[in-house]
């Protein structure tokens, strides 16, 4: 039926050129975020080793030698969140992580252990990130 068409080599053509560009666009989007992400890789690591201080922003931003704006920027376009929601995932991670190793470790202690200042405040963001509370969550082991 296409060969049928007169101009069916100018319109597979304009196709496979309109395919071939998209999926180029793919490929530079793709290869844009791991670029980002690479570039963010120094201040994961420090967030990694430094979850349980009380770090600010302005201390990841001075140690990125970023302005916290662009520091905020950069996490948003690499990994979809703010830097100190994905400080948050990891705390929760260590968190859970100690609850399985310490089953006798108090949840307060662990939540001060992993950078909480208040208990509360950590029981809060365990239950919006896991849909449990962490007395739940400990309970499944």
């Amino acid at each position: 039926e296409c060969f049928q068409d007169p101009d069916w080599e100018n319109t597979s053509s304009y196709l496979l050129y309109k395919a071939l560009l998209h999926s180029a666009g793919d490929f530079l989007s793709c290869s844009q975020v791991n670029a980002k992400k690479k570039r963010l890789e120094p201040i994961i690591e420090y967030l990694d080793e430094n979850y349980s201080k009380d770090i600010s922003l302005g201390d990841v931003a001075d140690f990125a030698n970023v302005s916290k704006t662009h520091l905020c920027r950069l996490f948003k376009d690499a990994y979809k969140i703010r830097p100190f929601e994905y400080m948050t995932q990891i705390r929760i991670k260590k968190a859970k992580e100690m609850m399985q190793m310490y089953p006798k470790m108090l949840t307060s202690e662990i939540s001060d252990f992993v950078g909480f200042k208040s208990h509360s405040y950590f029981t809060m963001l365990f239950k919006k990130s896991e849909n449990m509370t962490p007395s739940e969550f400990r309970n499944m082991f």
